[in-house]
């Protein structure tokens, strides 16, 4: 059920609204001022706004961009008994989605709600392919790593071993895409900047540490999503990898040894395992040139191959047979 909150001063016209509503199937939450409507408006199961754009506390139209910074994909429907065409003109500048004018029909209130609504209904995918589209992506990259001296590509890298090792631990697609987008925009709260709910648990959780000793919500073990777990492995292997103004890269060597330290306690010990594999088998090496990954063929199976720890238990192994 679609859960719709309506805003407006008028008990008169909440109540023909709520009872439209209500008989076409949509739960209803009411607001009679912009104060009560930005504390319900917490409330992320809210799929719709319908709002006056005049409200005694502050304009329906200030309360629309409010609304639209806070959840810039909700739909928001204005409602109002006096629209002028500048009243049009600033509403759509500040992002409403559609227009009732009092007095209305059910069929129209109805109409509209559908409308807005299926704009905003496009499938996550799309959605991540527009927000992936290079405009986006590369304007916020550059404005994260202008930021910083000696980050210039750490997006792209992150992004790329971030995906290549999500496709190994054999997460689904829709779950790499989300890696891919969170990953790209990983350290966007940088420069403030709303994340989508599919991508903020990632941007949020990917300092979390394994033991719960991370920040910011101390979660531990298998509490922390998968994706921030994958983000967190990605993102160190990353840094140690890239040289940056107070320190060179390292070498292979110690990154494996860093990776083995934090096993179990930093980071996930089978995300740790598998991207020791994938160093082991060659598809992530690293030289002089950086960070080096070999991409996954599409819909190819996952290849296990023994990590530096399996190596060392299996010439173990060896050793006491020729004795």
């Amino acid at each position: 059920m679609t859960k719709v909150l309506v805003i407006d001063d008028e008990p008169v016209v909440r109540e023909v609204i709520t009872a439209m509503l209500a008989g076409s199937g949509y739960e209803v939450v009411c607001a009679a001022t912009a104060a009560e409507a930005l504390e319900l408006f917490s409330d992320e199961s809210i799929r719709v706004v319908i709002t006056d754009i005049f409200m005694p506390d502050g304009s329906g139209l200030e309360l629309l961009e409010t609304m639209r910074i806070r959840r810039p994909n909700l739909p928001i429907v204005l409602v109002t008994g006096a629209t002028t065409r500048d009243d049009l003109s600033e509403a759509l500048a500040r992002g409403a989605d559609g227009f009732v004018a009092k007095p209305f029909t059910q069929t129209e209130l109805e109409l509209a709600l559908a409308k807005a609504l299926d704009r905003a209904g496009r499938s996550e995918r799309d959605l991540r392919e527009r927000l992936l589209a290079p405009t986006l992506t590369s304007a916020l990259a550059n404005a994260i790593e202008a930021r910083e001296e000696g980050m210039r590509g750490h997006a792209e890298r992150l992004t790329r071993l971030a995906t290549r090792l999500a496709a190994a631990v054999g997460v689904g697609e829709q779950e790499i895409e989300t890696i891919r987008l969170g990953a790209l925009l990983h350290d966007v709260g940088k420069i403030g900047i709303e994340l989508l709910a599919a991508v903020r648990p990632i941007v949020r959780h990917h300092h979390e540490r394994w033991d719960g000793l991370g920040y910011p919500d101390g979660l531990e073990g298998e509490a922390i999503p998968l994706g921030a777990r994958i983000m967190a492995v990605a993102d160190a292997v990353e840094a140690m990898s890239a040289s940056r103004v107070y320190r060179q890269a390292l070498p292979e060597a110690e990154i494996v040894g860093e990776l083995e330290r934090g096993r179990g306690s930093q980071w996930d010990p089978a995300i740790v395992d598998q991207i020791l594999e994938l160093i082991g088998s060659g598809a992530i090496s690293f030289s002089r040139d950086g960070l080096q990954i070999t991409e996954a063929p599409p819909g190819a199976a996952v290849l296990r191959f023994p990590g530096p720890r399996e190596r060392r238990a299996r010439r173990g192994h060896l050793g006491e047979a020729a004795q």
